[in-house]
């Protein structure tokens, strides 16, 4: 009895101490998980904080800018100002003989009024009455339109009189504002002959001067003109493309995601995230369904790519497990790492000119593999921390095209989300050349054809680099 009451008390000690050990644990972890999250919320906090002094900084620096270039602005045209001047203040020896204003002519100077048109051309004038005027006139074989006869001798005396240089404004006298009766013969003689020498010093020297930069100038605007008429009456080919139905089947694809043509077999593969066709080329104008397959998979398709040697269709499902399909039926998979599951891009999975599969899983937190078409092992892979480190901007990574150059790997050409420049990038991420496009608009493309890039976008304009 004894014996069965010392047990049932050490059982009821033992459960007592595992409740007391498990209570002390319980609120030691919930008072561990307050605390974290205390800490995250200031970490939070603090971090906003930040990145609201940053914009702060950024827009400070972005006034400031603005105050610097307007004050260089300024002061450029400031000195150039002076410089002009000086120039001007170079020739004030010369404009000293010349006066501010021109004098009012006098009553004394006004040159004598020549004879008019009318007053050369004298008709006879016709009696008081209205027959022997007429008589009179047809007498002397002039016309009776006197308006036409008027405009006759008009253009006669125009083609008659010589065209004579008219000197608008006469140089004054050289002494000004002096009273000419107190200068002498000789002082007036002296004055005439400097400022007809100092007219005819500038007449020589500057004048030509400024004839030679004004032709410059004048022929400059006579290249760009020639230049832009050239450009209008160039020839321009006429465009390839033929907006006519090549199949007389459908093929039902509402949206193809990939086009791969074989111009040695005479065939191109169609494939999108549901099904893939290969089509015959019959000739220049129709084509033929060869054959035409849904793709069969567990969960719906996030991107596809056709092997541009094989004719296989790779694609990533909703699960991230990258497929290889035959006519449809998945033959192959391989589950991929990735942190995020959310999708964040469109394009995930491409080729390389050499048949190389390259995955980009940058945006979902992972890296960038290169991967052999076979057996999906990587070969090559960049990680995320690497990338980042040597561009802050890989973190928006939208596509990446790999650039090769006679059979050998060059570079990548990447876009980004909200940007329209092209990033060519080296081979180690290391180097890398911009390419600068502020006024295409929506999403840029890029696409490269042996030695040439080709970067386009909604806006139907196609830059070509080589």
């Amino acid at each position: 009895m004894e014996n069965e009451l010392y047990d049932a008390r050490s059982i009821w000690a033992v459960i007592r101490l595992q409740a007391i050990f498990r209570g002390k644990k319980y609120r030691e972890k919930v008072a561990m998980m307050d605390r974290e999250n205390a800490c995250a919320l200031k970490i939070q906090t603090c971090f906003r904080q930040f990145r609201q002094k940053v914009k702060i900084l950024h827009c400070r620096e972005i006034v400031a800018m603005r105050v610097i270039t307007k004050f260089i602005h300024d002061y450029k045209a400031r000195k150039l100002s002076e410089k002009q001047y000086q120039n001007l203040v170079s020739f004030d020896h010369i404009l000293f003989y010349y006066p501010s204003a021109s004098r009012n002519l006098k009553s004394g100077d006004l040159p004598s009024p020549k004879k008019s048109l009318r007053n050369t051309t004298e008709f006879p004038r016709p009696k008081s009455s209205k027959t022997s005027a007429k008589r009179e006139i047809i007498a002397k074989g002039y016309a009776v339109d006197l308006k036409s006869a008027v405009k006759d001798a008009r253009k006669q005396a125009n083609k008659s009189k010589p065209q004579k240089r008219n000197i608008i404004i006469e140089l004054p006298p050289p002494w000004h504002d002096e009273n000419p009766a107190k200068i002498s013969t000789t002082q007036k003689d002296e004055m005439l002959y400097e400022q007809k020498s100092n007219f005819a010093w500038a007449k020589s020297e500057l004048l030509p001067r400024f004839l030679y930069i004004c032709d410059q100038y004048l022929e400059m605007c006579d290249d760009l003109i020639a230049r832009n008429d050239k450009y209008m009456k160039r020839i321009v080919q006429y465009p390839s493309i033929i907006t006519i139905p090549r199949s007389s089947k459908p093929t039902f694809m509402k949206s193809a995601h990939e086009i791969v043509p074989f111009p040695e077999k005479g065939l191109y593969f169609v494939a999108s995230l549901t099904s893939a066709a290969f089509i015959e080329l019959e000739n220049f104008t129709h084509d033929h369904l060869c054959h035409l397959t849904d793709i069969q998979t567990n969960a719906p398709l996030l991107d596809v790519a056709i092997q541009p040697f094989s004719g296989q269709v790779f694609g990533i499902d909703s699960r991230w497990k990258l497929h290889i399909f035959e006519l449809g039926i998945s033959i192959f998979e391989r589950q991929l790492e990735v942190p995020i599951k959310i999708p964040d891009s469109r394009k995930f999975i491409f080729f390389d000119k050499i048949g190389m599969l390259w995955i980009n899983l940058l945006s979902q937190g992972g890296n960038l593999i290169c991967c052999d078409p076979i057996t999906l092992t990587p070969t090559i892979q960049f990680t995320r921390e690497t990338l980042f480190s040597v561009e802050y901007q890989l973190v928006k990574l939208l596509t990446i095209t790999p650039l090769s150059y006679n059979n050998n790997a060059t570079g990548f050409a990447c876009t980004f989300v909200d940007s329209s420049d092209v990033f060519i990038f080296s081979n180690d991420f290391s180097n890398h050349r911009v390419l600068k496009h502020p006024n295409m608009k929506g999403m840029v493309r890029v696409s490269r054809f042996d030695t040439r890039i080709f970067v386009w976008s909604t806006d139907k304009i196609i830059y070509v680099y080589e």
